[in-house]
């Protein structure tokens, strides 16, 4: 993956994660994140713990985040950036 400079740049808004244990997801945007441009993402998507039960996502479950307010792609990445694969589902549960 690339550094979270040049995701932000791409058009993403930030990441997201998920907690398989917990089933709860959350969206960290870069403005809040305050973190260095220059990191890159798979070393921030390792750093990162559910907040709820302090686990840390399993691969794939971190993934770059961006907010399609209008829909008009309606894959959920910004234009011109490349398609990022989705996060797997938890084990039992549909994707």
């Amino acid at each position: 993956m690339p550094t979270l400079g040049a995701l932000e740049k791409a058009g993403w808004h930030g990441l997201q994660s998920y907690c398989r244990a917990c089933r709860i997801g959350a969206i960290l945007i870069w403005a809040y994140l305050k973190l260095a441009p220059a990191l890159d993402f798979d070393t921030v998507a390792a750093r990162l713990r559910c907040s709820r039960c302090g686990r840390r996502p399993e691969p794939g479950d971190v993934r770059p985040y961006y907010h399609d307010t209008g829909h008009a792609q309606g894959r959920g990445v910004p234009p011109g950036a490349q398609d990022v694969p989705p996060a797997k589902p938890p084990h039992g549960q549909a994707g």
